[in-house]
């Protein structure tokens, strides 16, 4: 699974993160990879605390 980057924006992430989630599980719905994706962008951002 992808991990935001230093300084990446949270769009830049979610564009990235989805499209590797979608590729990995094709059977993922759009809305099944942003929830996904989102939750990832949030993880990454609580351990920069």
């Amino acid at each position: 699974m992808p991990k935001p980057k230093p300084g990446e924006k949270r769009s830049s992430f979610i564009q990235r993160a989805v499209q590797t989630i979608k590729g990995e599980d094709p059977g993922k719905s759009l809305k099944q990879a942003l929830g996904k994706a989102y939750g990832l962008f949030e993880q990454g951002q609580k351990g920069k605390k």
